[in-house]
């Protein structure tokens, strides 16, 4: 996983004095950065921390860039674009709850 958050570190869009923040290893070139902070980000799901993130993004002070909207029947092919680390934003997964059985 520590190949993925390098080339992420490598071309994230972060200002200067901006924190990369990571659910996977950290960037093993964190260090070439020395004007971001990295951090590892581990979060429990709780109301208070998902409105905290969701008025950070609405007033935009975190961007969360979506790059590829997803079928999760295409799973598969979400997490190969992942593994890559190339994909340049999120990919997000759609359930039509419409036709669940």
């Amino acid at each position: 996983m520590g190949d993925i958050t390098t080339k992420l570190i490598a071309n994230a869009k972060v200002k200067e004095g901006g924190i990369f923040g990571s659910v996977a290893d950290m960037p093993s070139n964190a260090a070439q950065y020395p004007a971001i902070t990295a951090n590892r980000i581990q979060a429990k799901a709780n109301a208070k921390t998902v409105a905290h993130y969701a008025e950070a993004v609405n007033s935009g002070k975190l961007e969360l860039p979506v790059k590829r909207i997803l079928e999760l029947q295409d799973a598969p092919e979400a997490h190969q674009l992942g593994e890559k680390g190339s994909v340049g934003g999120k990919i997000v997964m759609t359930v039509d709850t419409e036709n669940v059985a």
